[in-house]
């Protein structure tokens, strides 16, 4: 068989020794991709039919196929050596309820099977659409259906954001971002899942308040001259541009006079 199957219930692939007179199964999930073909888990050896919806589409007497006008008639097949049915080239409005129905004379058994149908995803595309804080990515995929669209930041394993989205051309998701760093997005459904490319967002996309902060505290630093020795600055204390008693350069303080001198000065101009 060309396509895989995802079984995705507690119902197990049904075959004749698991069966019992009048026993009818909950629905049994099949996922697949559009184009590929898909399998019904269910033997029908001898006798019965297979119906979409209320409509029966195959029919076995006697372990032989009897042919029917339909739709279905090209691309529906039944293997008589496993009693299997299939459908191939699967098309979108494949999708929705079959019912296998099997009588061998003494017993009998409905399983209910829900087909889902998939256009798998495309590798998606990331774009800056706003490159001032706070800047916005989108992440946009061309082809798909029943898709999850994921943000991602640099190798975290925990998703930045997650969306269901609808089928293409609506398969987009844009993020509002605050930190630099890198940036991926995934599309995934049932039957696939690809990765964009990383995009690199810079310091320009942090908060324009704090990168101030940041861009001044680097301009003081590069630009200010710690104050005169045995002044009462504080090592540290902001430096306000332009501001020529801080920053300018350091002029060579005059030698203080010692209190001895100041006295002697005093007295000399009294006399």
């Amino acid at each position: 068989m060309a396509g895989s199957v995802a079984l995705v219930s507690d119902l197990p692939a049904v075959s004749g020794d698991q069966e019992s007179a009048g026993s009818v199964y909950g629905q049994v999930k099949l996922h697949e991709r559009v184009g590929r073909s898909v399998e019904f888990p269910t033997e029908v050896k001898n006798s019965r039919n297979m119906m979409y919806l209320s409509k029966v589409i195959a029919h076995v007497i006697s372990g032989e196929r009897e042919p029917l006008s339909n739709e279905y008639d090209s691309r529906l097949q039944w293997n008589s050596s496993t009693g299997l049915f299939s459908l191939s080239g699967l098309k979108m409005e494949d999708k929705g309820l079959y019912t296998v129905v099997r009588n061998d004379g003494t017993q009998s058994v409905e399983v209910k099977y829900q087909l889902m149908v998939y256009v798998p995803v495309s590798k998606p595309n990331v774009s800056v659409i706003s490159g001032e804080y706070p800047c916005k990515l989108m992440c946009t995929v061309e082809r798909g259906t029943d898709a999850t669209l994921t943000w991602y930041r640099g190798h975290e394993e925990k998703p930045y954001s997650s969306s269901p989205v609808h089928s293409a051309p609506d398969l987009y998701l844009p993020q509002t971002v605050e930190r630099s760093g890198t940036y991926t997005c995934e599309a995934k459904n049932s039957v696939s899942t690809e990765r964009s490319d990383p995009l690199t967002v810079g310091d320009h996309c942090k908060d324009e308040s704090e990168l101030q902060r940041a861009q001044q505290v680097s301009v003081l630093l590069s630009s200010c001259h710690p104050p005169p020795h045995g002044s009462n600055s504080v090592l540290g204390a902001p430096c306000l541009l332009p501001a020529p008693s801080v920053c300018s350069p350091p002029v060579s303080a005059a030698p203080s006079l010692s209190a001895s001198q100041t006295l002697q000065s005093q007295i000399t101009v009294t006399r």
